[in-house]
């Protein structure tokens, strides 16, 4: 049994130190980024009289499945970037 172990020291030992290596980098990799502001925010899909209409319906169809019909551009938004 011991003859087993000791061919599995080296092996335990590399992936230890490739462990090891992969959080050093990755910690300095966090560290050298510089905080950017995420470029878009959200965006309430429906406005309030669209909200009241949705619910309406669907207390007005119990049976039936409403949805909305959202454009793309009413989810997000871009901030204006700074140059």
């Amino acid at each position: 049994m011991s003859v087993q172990l000791s061919h599995l020291w080296p092996i335990i030992i590399g992936v230890f130190l490739c462990l090891l290596l992969v959080l050093v980098i990755a910690k300095f990799a966090i560290r050298k980024r510089e905080p950017n502001p995420w470029p878009f925010y959200a965006k309430r899909p429906l406005t309030q009289p669209e909200q009241v209409l949705y619910w309406r319906l669907l207390k007005a169809l119990p049976h039936h499945v409403v949805l909305a019909q959202v454009q793309c551009s009413r989810k997000c938004n871009a901030r204006a970037c700074s140059a």
